[in-house]
């Protein structure tokens, strides 16, 4: 596994130390200079105003899961605006506070194009582009305070190296180099172990090897032999690995030059330093995830949706756990109609109207037995009285639940216990069950098998390389168990 290391951050970067052409860079001290200006001389939101209420309010309803609220009212994040915006690359930043006598680090969010002053309150005109940024916010936050969980984490180290790899060899394709297709399984080897030795920090030993196999698609019978290339490849930054992988597979024309100018153009300009930097191919992947289109998510999905999708959702799972155990997670706030339930058909409508998405049960709020049974039974009532169908929010509650299990007993298994009451799941569904359409019934049971399938494909994987522990097969086999029960109901 990961051995302990230092943060990498962009003067760890040989894109932000060495001026590019086709990286659109700017001299990296110049750089520096216009982060440090833009810190001292920006206008910083104060967030508990109540000119700021409504773009709270907007966060808290749209938000898809409660750490992306935590971290926007957290002290650590500080909102940025500024007549010179920072280019796109640096929109979300982890920096000492040279404003303060005391320097101390937060997480600066430049939003100078997305939200304005307008009759004595703020307004944000793109909703999306917050919510992105506080992903971004809320991975730098774990990376810095919680980096060995992340590097540490199976699916991340998997699903990573995956994207990672795919993304890689897009760009070799997309400009039809020479050579790439003869050599395709040892260059994707090879790119896969410049992932998790460079940007990961995993030790170049047995084990990594085998996880870059599995990713690159490398049968086990090949892998010492590809190994072989490895004492002839510099994993020292981007442009040494590019520059030895190119001249051990004879990859005509491919250089650093090329690469860096084909990745801005495939994934989006600012996306740069997510070629060599963890924290930064992380962020890109969680933006594209969002839907918000500050990068070029659909070219990313193309190569790799499935995997991004899993390394999504266990940075997120990662970070929820961190964030629950220091008190950082706001808890759930019951709302005000909750404690004197509306009796009238129209003000129950309004409600639903103005409020449905804080009625779905959001995936981390499934570690509350008692919360989970309380916000499922209100729904009930309201929708009841509404005369609404609630068919559609429950399948949807439900999905998310089947989706914390899963990823809690794969990625977090030391936890899983306190993070996951047993049965919550089949608790939420037996007050849901009367009110969902047959439909989303056989949706959801598909849901569930294909659940257990992946639950029970992990445990294969990680019983090959030997990571399984007393306590992962503990949380996979109770939440297995529990699957499989709520499939003979639903089926």
């Amino acid at each position: 596994m990961s051995k302990a290391i230092t943060i990498r951050t962009y003067n760890d970067s040989f894109l932000y130390m060495n001026r590019l052409k086709s990286s659109g860079n700017i001299d990296y001290q110049r750089q520096n200079n216009a982060i440090a200006e833009f810190i001292r001389g920006s206008q910083r939101i104060d967030k508990k105003s109540d000119a700021f209420v409504g773009v709270m309010e907007d966060i808290k309803r749209r938000q898809p899961s409660s750490i992306i609220y935590s971290m926007l009212a957290s002290d650590m994040v500080v909102l940025c605006i500024n007549d010179v915006p920072l280019s796109a690359a640096f929109k979300v930043i982890d920096a000492l506070d040279l404003a303060d006598s005391k320097k101390s680090r937060h997480i600066f969010i430049d939003v100078s194009n997305i939200i304005t002053f307008k009759n004595g309150y703020f307004d944000c005109n793109k909703i999306d582009y917050l919510i992105a940024y506080l992903y971004e916010a809320v991975v730098l936050f774990t990376y810095r305070f919680n980096n060995m969980k992340m590097l540490n984490n199976p699916v991340i180290i998997k699903e990573g190296a995956d994207c990672y790899k795919s993304l890689f060899s897009y760009i070799i394709d997309y400009r039809r180099i020479i050579g790439y297709s003869a050599n395709k399984d040892k260059i994707d080897y090879m790119i896969t172990l410049f992932y998790l030795n460079n940007m990961m920090g995993m030790e170049l030993d047995d084990h990594t090897k085998a996880v870059a196999a599995k990713v690159a698609g490398v049968e086990e019978r090949f892998v010492h032999a590809y190994s072989m290339y490895i004492p002839d490849m510099d994993f020292t930054n981007i442009d040494t690995f590019i520059n030895t992988l190119s001249e051990a597979f004879k990859l005509k024309g491919f250089t650093t030059e090329l690469f860096v100018k084909t990745w801005i153009y495939c994934f989006g300009t600012g996306t740069q330093y997510a070629a060599e930097l963890f924290s930064c191919f992380v962020n890109m992947m969680m933006v594209a995830y969002t839907g918000s289109y500050l990068v070029h998510q659909k070219t990313i999905e193309r190569c790799c949706a499935k995997p991004e999708v899993k390394l999504a959702n266990a940075v997120t799972l990662v970070a929820n756990q961190f964030f629950n155990a220091n008190g950082f997670l706001e808890s759930y706030v019951v709302p005000s109609a909750h404690k004197n339930l509306i009796t009238d058909i129209y003000e129950s409508q309004k409600y639903i109207d103005t409020h449905k998405k804080d009625l779905i049960i959001a995936r981390e709020e499934f570690s509350n037995l008692k919360a989970v049974k309380e916000k499922a039974n209100f729904a009930v009532k309201l929708y009841r009285t509404a005369k609404r169908n609630p068919s559609p929010i429950f399948y949807e509650s439900m999905s998310n639940g089947i989706e914390f299990m899963k990823d809690l007993a794969m990625n977090d298994c030391d936890h899983y216990s306190s993070l996951y009451q047993s049965d919550t799941l089949s608790e939420c569904y037996k007050i849901m069950k009367e009110h969902m359409e047959q439909s989303d019934i056989d949706r959801l049971h598909s849901h569930l098998v294909a659940a257990e399938r992946e639950l029970l494909e992990s445990s294969h994987y990680m019983a090959m390389l030997n990571e399984d522990s007393k306590n992962y097969r503990k949380a996979v086999g109770e939440s297995t168990l529990e699957l499989r029960n709520l499939e003979l109901i639903t089926g």
